[in-house]
């Protein structure tokens, strides 16, 4: 099962990168959420709205990049770093095609989604249906 971003229904709210962080980080804001949305604006009557999060690629470059072995796949096709293993090399974070991985300034490891476990948070709380997951 994969997280799915609809472009068309996101209206920029950020609802979802406050409800990342404040499930994985206890805290409410925006710098540490696993999904962040941009907001490009061609015309101030038509913004265009991008979300990053992790795309759990089939083949994913980031695992292959990671030399401490920090990334792997599960049998359901989700891409999962332990940061344990993790060194803050920052090579998969350099790999990843879809800017999805950030290093955490705090502890120097990488991050990205991890789904919440299977029920990601940031789905339920996307009041516009631009998240889905399935």
């Amino acid at each position: 099962m994969k997280l799915q971003f609809i472009q068309k229904e996101c209206v920029g709210c950020e609802e979802c990168s406050l409800i990342c962080t404040l499930v994985h980080e206890g805290v409410t804001g925006l710098e540490q959420a696993r999904i962040k949305i941009t907001r490009n604006y061609p015309s101030l009557l038509d913004p265009l709205f991008k979300a990053f999060f992790c795309r759990d690629c089939n083949n994913a470059k980031c695992i292959e990049a990671c030399p401490t072995l920090a990334l792997r796949v599960d049998e359901s096709g989700t891409v999962h770093l332990d940061q344990e293993k993790c060194d803050g090399c920052g090579d998969c974070i350099a790999a990843c095609p879809f800017d999805a991985i950030w290093l955490d300034a705090k502890s120097g490891k990488a991050y990205k989604c991890d789904l919440c476990g299977g029920k990601p948070e940031c789905v339920d709380y996307c009041f516009h249906d631009a998240l889905k997951y399935g």
